[in-house]
C-alpha cells in the first residue's frame, strides 16, 4: 500500500513539473508571439505614416492599441493565443526596454550644449509646468464631478496637476530625432527642457513614494525610515557607477588600442553593468529612468568602446526595443470605454487643459528667451506628450484609492491621446514652415559669432585627416581653451568610401552608417581615421561625432549634401583632389573626387570649402606661452569673398591664430561696402585681425600682390569663384598665373557660397 502511495505521489509530481514547463512554454511562446505582433504591425504602420511625415511614436502606440484591449482584447480567437489580462511580462520587457532607450539616448546627447542653456530650458520648463498645474487646479472640481470621485479632493487635485505636467522626455526625444529637430537650436533645447520636467516630476514621485504609507510596487508595508535607507543607497549605486564609468571606459580603450572595437564579452559587460544598475534602482522601489541616462551621459565619446556600444545599440534599439517600449502605453489602454456616459467628455476636457497649460506656459518662457511664437507652439505641443512618469503616478493613485478604475481608465486614455495628437500636430507645423522656406542655410556671412558653427568635414583616406582636424580646431575660436567662449562649434566627421567590387559583396546596396562602421570594411583606413578622431577630442575637448558614407563617385555628393542637411550645417569642408608630392608640387589627382567637389559645390544647401593641403609647415611665431598660425584672407569682392572674410572673422576668435585681410580693390561694390565697413568695426577696430588695403588696377597687379605673400602664412582663405561679372577687371589674365609652388608649403582654403539665396535656399 504504502508503495503504491508513493508512486502515486511521484506520478502526480511528474505531473505537476510536466504543467509547469508547459505553462513556461505556454508564457514564453504568447509573449513571443506579442512582441512579434507588436514590433510587426509598427514597422507596418510606419511605412505608410511616415509618408505623412508622422514619427514612428505614433505607429508604435497604434500598433499597441491594435494588439491591446481596445481590439485585438476584445476578440475571442485573439485571446486564446494573446494573454491580454495578464502583462506582467511584457510590463517587465517595456520596462528593460526603457533602460536601454534612455543609456543610448544618453549616448547621443551633447553635454556641453545641455549646460550652456540650462538657464533657458529651465525658464521654457518651469514656466510651462506653473500654468499647467494652475489650471489643472482650477478645473479640478470639473474633473472631480465628471469621474464620481470619492476621495480627498486635495490628493485629487495634486495628483491630476502632477500627471498633467509632466513630460515624457523619451518620447520628446523621439520625436524630436525623427522630425530632425535634433540639429536646431530649439530643438536640442526642446530636448533638455523635456528631460528637466521629467527629473523634476520623478523628484515628486520619489518623495511622495517616501512619505506614502505603502512602497511603490513592492506590495508591502515599509516605513518612511526604510524608504529613506533605500533612497541613500540607490543614489549612492548610482553615484558610484557613475564614477566607474569614465575609467572603466578608458581602461577598455587601452585594452583594445589596437582594434577597431571592442570584443563581444567586453561589449556584453558593458550592457549588462547599465542593465544591472537600472534593475537594483527599480527593485528599491525608484525609477531608473535617469539612472540609465546619466549613465550614458557620462559615457566617453570618444575610442572603440563608443563606437561599438553606439554601432551595436543603434539599430537594434530603434527597431526592436523602442517599437516594445512605446507600443505598451497602447497595449494597456482600453479606448472602447470612451464609450461609456461622461468618459469622453471628461477625457476631452483632460486634453483640453493639459494642452492648453503647455502650450500657454511654454510660449511665455519661450518669449522671455528669446523665442518666437511658433517656435513657443511647437515646442508646447511636443512637451505635452506623456510617458512612464504619469504611469507611475496613476498607479500610486490608484493604490491609495485616490481614484478609483474608471479614473485610472481615464487618465490612461487622455495620457495615450495626448502622445498621438502631439507628434502629427508638431509635424504638420514643422513641415509646413520647411515647405515655405525649405532649408534656410545660415551663410557664414549673417552668422553671428555666438551662435554655433556647425561644420561637415569629409575626408577620403587616413591622409586628409590632420590638416582637417587641424583646420577644425582653430575654426572652433577660443572654445577650444576657454569653456564660456561665445563661439561654439558642432563638428561632424565624415569618411567618404567608393563603393567598389569589393565593397559591393558585402553591403550589396548603397548605404549611410552613422556611428559603427563594419570592421571588415577598409579596416585598417577606418582605424587609422578612428585614431586621429579620439586623438583630436583628447587634445581639444571638442566634440567630434562620426558618420562614414559608401557610394559611387556619381552619387557621392547626394550623400553629403544629405548628412549637411542633416545637420543642419553652415560649412562644408572638402579636401582638394590633388596630393603634395615630394617636389612640393601638387600630383595628379583622382577624377572621381574631383568631380564629387564640383557636384557638392552646385548642389549643396551651405557654403562649401576646399581644402588645398599643401602640406603645412608650421609657419609660427611665439607668442608668449602659445603658438601663433598665420592666416591670411584675400578679398577682391561678392558673396564668396565676403565668405571667406566672415570665416577669417572667426579663425581670429582662436588665441593661437593671427588673421591679415587683404582687401584688393578695384571697383567698389555698395554691398561690399557695407560688409567691409562693419566687418572692420567689429575686429579691426578692436584689434582682432589685421587689414590691409591695396589699389589694383588689373590682374598682374594682382599677381604681384599675391606674390607678395609668398611663404608668410601658413592658411590661406579666398573665394572660390565670382559669379555674374563681378571685378572681373582686376583678376583678368590670372588663368595663366601657374601659383601652386608659389605660396610655399601651405594650405589653401577656397569657399564658395552655396548658390541658394538666403531666403530661398536648396
Amino acid at each position: 500500500m504504502a508503495t503504491t502511495d508513493l508512486l502515486s505521489a511521484l506520478d502526480q509530481l511528474d505531473l505537476c513539473k510536466q504543467e509547469e514547463r508547459e505553462d513556461i512554454f505556454t508564457d514564453v511562446s504568447t509573449i513571443a508571439f506579442e512582441l512579434s505582433l507588436l514590433i510587426t504591425f509598427s514597422h507596418m504602420l510606419h511605412f505608410f505614416l511616415k509618408r505623412l511625415g508622422q514619427p514612428s511614436v505614433v505607429s508604435q502606440l497604434l500598433a499597441g492599441i491594435m494588439i491591446g484591449k481596445s481590439f485585438l482584447g476584445h476578440l475571442p480567437l485573439a485571446t486564446k493565443y494573446l494573454n491580454i489580462s495578464n502583462q506582467d511580462n511584457l510590463t517587465s520587457i517595456a520596462t528593460m526596454s526603457r533602460m536601454l532607450f534612455m543609456f543610448l539616448v544618453g549616448l547621443e546627447l551633447d553635454p556641453p550644449y545641455l549646460l550652456r542653456n540650462i538657464r533657458r530650458a529651465i525658464a521654457i520648463s518651469y514656466s510651462g509646468v506653473a500654468l499647467c498645474a494652475a489650471i489643472s487646479l482650477a478645473a479640478t472640481p470639473l474633473v472631480y464631478n465628471l469621474t464620481n470621485a470619492t476621495g480627498s479632493k486635495s490628493l485629487f487635485a495634486l495628483s491630476l496637476a502632477l500627471v498633467l505636467s509632466s513630460t515624457a522626455s523619451p518620447v520628446v526625444i523621439r520625436v524630436a530625432t525623427e522630425l530632425k529637430l535634433t540639429m536646431t537650436e530649439s530643438g536640442r533645447l526642446l530636448i533638455a527642457s523635456s528631460l528637466i520636467n521629467d527629473m523634476t516630476c520623478l523628484l515628486f514621485v520619489s518623495v511622495i513614494s517616501i512619505f506614502a504609507p505603502t512602497g511603490i510596487g513592492a506590495g508591502n508595508e515599509s516605513s518612511a525610515g526604510s524608504k529613506l535607507f533605500n533612497g541613500a543607497v540607490a543614489l549612492t549605486l548610482i553615484g558610484g557607477s557613475l564614477g566607474l564609468v569614465r575609467p572603466g571606459v578608458k581602461w577598455l580603450n587601452r585594452r583594445n588600442k589596437d582594434r577597431g572595437g571592442i570584443r563581444g564579452i567586453e561589449l556584453l559587460g558593458v550592457l549588462m553593468f547599465v542593465m544591472v544598475i537600472s534593475c537594483v534602482t527599480e527593485l528599491m522601489g525608484y525609477n531608473s529612468t535617469m539612472a540609465s541616462f546619466l549613465l550614458g551621459l557620462m559615457f566617453p565619446r570618444t575610442g572603440p568602446t563608443a563606437r561599438t556600444v553606439m554601432g551595436s545599440l543603434s539599430y537594434f534599439v530603434h527597431n526592436f526595443v523602442v517599437p516594445v517600449y512605446f507600443g505598451y502605453a497602447g497595449v494597456q489602454t482600453d479606448l472602447t470605454m470612451v464609450r461609456e456616459r461622461g468618459v469622453a467628455i471628461t477625457v476631452v476636457v483632460l486634453i483640453a487643459v493639459g494642452t492648453a497649460g503647455k502650450i500657454g506656459g511654454t510660449m511665455i518662457g519661450g518669449r522671455l528667451v528669446g523665442m518666437t511664437v511658433r517656435e513657443g507652439l511647437v515646442l508646447g505641443l511636443l512637451l505635452n506628450v506623456k510617458g512612464h512618469v504619469d504611469m507611475i503616478l496613476i498607479s500610486i493613485a490608484r493604490k491609495y484609492e485616490i481614484w478609483g478604475q474608471t479614473t485610472y481608465m481615464i487618465i490612461l486614455i487622455t495620457v495615450l491621446l495626448n502622445n498621438i495628437m502631439a507628434g502629427p500636430a508638431a509635424a504638420f507645423l514643422i513641415n509646413q514652415e520647411r515647405k515655405t522656406l525649405k532649408y534656410r542655410s545660415m551663410g557664414l556671412e549673417w552668422l553671428n559669432l555666438d551662435k554655433e558653427l556647425r561644420v561637415l568635414a569629409c575626408l577620403h583616406s587616413p591622409q586628409d585627416a590632420p590638416t582637417i582636424l587641424n583646420l577644425l580646431e582653430i575654426s572652433a575660436g577660443s572654445t577650444a581653451h576657454v569653456p564660456s567662449s561665445r563661439s561654439p562649434l558642432a563638428a561632424y566627421l565624415l569618411h567618404l568610401l567608393q563603393l567598389t567590387p569589393r565593397l559591393t559583396t558585402t553591403t550589396l546596396y548603397h548605404q549611410r552608417i552613422d556611428h559603427h562602421f563594419q570592421k571588415d570594411l577598409l579596416p585598417d583606413q577606418t582605424r587609422q581615421i578612428d585614431f586621429a578622431a579620439d586623438a583630436f577630442v583628447d587634445q581639444t575637448s571638442i566634440p567630434l561625432r562620426q558618420i562614414n558614407a559608401i557610394s559611387s563617385y556619381d552619387t557621392m555628393h547626394l550623400d553629403i549634401c544629405r548628412a549637411a542637411q542633416d545637420i543642419r550645417a553652415s560649412l562644408i569642408i572638402l579636401p582638394f583632389h590633388r596630393r603634395l608630392r615630394l617636389d612640393g608640387r601638387l600630383g595628379f589627382g583622382k577624377e572621381g573626387i574631383r568631380w564629387v567637389n564640383r557636384r557638392t559645390l552646385r548642389h549643396a544647401p551651405c557654403t562649401v570649402g576646399i581644402l588645398v593641403d599643401r602640406g603645412m609647415s608650421g609657419r609660427f611665431m611665439e607668442v608668449g606661452a602659445g603658438v601663433l598660425h598665420k592666416v591670411a584672407v584675400v578679398f577682391v569682392g561678392g558673396a564668396d569673398d565676403r565668405e571667406a572674410m566672415a570665416y577669417g572673422g572667426r579663425l581670429a576668435m582662436h588665441p593661437c591664430v593671427s588673421v591679415t585681410i587683404y582687401r584688393l580693390v578695384g571697383e567698389r561694390d555698395d554691398e561690399d561696402e557695407d560688409f567691409v565697413r562693419d566687418f572692420v568695426r567689429r575686429f579691426v577696430v578692436t584689434g582682432m585681425v589685421w587689414f590691409v588695403e591695396k589699389e589694383v588696377k588689373d590682374g598682374m597687379e594682382t599677381v604681384e600682390v599675391l606674390m607678395g605673400m609668398e611663404g608668410k602664412y601658413s592658411l590661406y582663405v579666398v573665394g572660390k569663384g565670382r559669379r555674374w561679372g563681378e571685378g572681373r577687371r582686376i583678376t583678368e589674365g590670372m588663368g595663366e598665373w601657374e601659383g601652386e609652388g608659389s605660396w610655399g608649403r601651405s594650405e589653401i582654403c577656397w569657399l564658395r557660397r552655396s548658390l541658394c539665396r538666403r531666403d530661398r535656399c536648396w
